[in-house]
């Protein structure tokens, strides 16, 4: 049985998710707009000081991942660690990062 997506390294996620570049979709614009919409709404429009469209999506015209990269910024004092279960609630996974990464 394999084993759950949260639950694998890094580098068993690549294996499964290689990285592929396509030329540029007009429609990612809609699709980060869709997400974001999701986002503030699981995660509560009072924490959210931005939502951005980054990445090679974010560039008209760019060979990219198609994948949508979006950044979230939360109010000061937000607890962080609060927010997986919103998260999870609208079906993204959660991937704990360190607190000071290199």
């Amino acid at each position: 049985m394999a084993k759950p997506l949260g639950e694998m390294t890094n580098e068993e996620l690549w294996a499964l998710f290689p990285i592929v570049l396509a030329a540029h979709d007009p429609v990612w614009l809609d699709r980060y707009k869709e997400e974001a919409d999701r986002i503030a709404a699981a995660v509560g429009l009072e924490r959210v000081a931005r939502i951005s469209h980054i990445g090679s999506t974010s560039v008209p015209g760019l060979l990219a991942k198609p994948t949508i990269d979006i950044l979230l910024e939360v109010v000061p004092d937000t607890d962080v660690a609060a927010m997986d279960a919103a998260f999870e609630s609208v079906g993204f996974g959660v991937s704990p990062q360190p607190n000071h990464p290199v």
